[in-house]
């Protein structure tokens, strides 16, 4: 499963009846981090916390548009965590990565809290690390000791399960 997935998801149903309401799939870790790993894309897993010396910007959608309609928005944050090595959430990880929030026609992504810790899927984007965000939770969720045990226990042992 590609991470991508949940996106192109949401741009079927949109496009199959502008009417109806999005429909996400439910956030969850193990979910994430399976996606990540499977992803053509090389991503970083990060657990931090996200800080920013201004706020988050977030574009304004368009509900008027009743096709496809894409609009991002970027702001430079702090990343401040642990990263996922062979080993576990191991190496420390203190850097600067571009958050790129996207609506998906009248629909905008929430900004993550900051100062509260997330689990986050860094894409390697050139030289930098991208998190991006959409209106379906998918790359900025909150994290909980639960999360972390079965997060570990999907990259070490392949016992991947879901909390649902």
């Amino acid at each position: 499963m590609t991470i991508q997935r949940p996106l192109a998801l949401c741009l079927a149903l949109i496009a199959a009846e502008p009417a109806m309401a999005l429909s996400c799939l439910r956030p969850d870790a193990v979910t994430q981090y399976e996606a990540a790993r499977d992803s053509a894309d090389l991503y970083s897993l990060v657990i931090g916390k996200i800080t920013s010396d201004r706020s988050i910007a977030i574009p304004e959608g368009d509900p008027s548009n009743n096709g496809f309609y894409s609009k991002s928005a970027d702001t430079n944050v702090r990343l401040t965590g642990r990263l996922l090595t062979a080993t576990g959430f191991t190496e420390t990880f203190d850097r600067d990565v571009t958050l790129r929030a996207t609506c998906i026609s009248a629909w905008c992504p929430n900004p993550p809290e900051t100062g509260r810790d997330v689990f986050a899927a860094l894409k390697h984007s050139q030289d930098e690390f991208l998190l991006e965000i959409s209106a379906c939770p998918d790359n900025a969720l909150h994290w909980t000791a639960d999360d972390e045990a079965r997060v570990l226990d999907c990259h070490r042992f392949e016992n991947c399960v879901t909390a649902f």
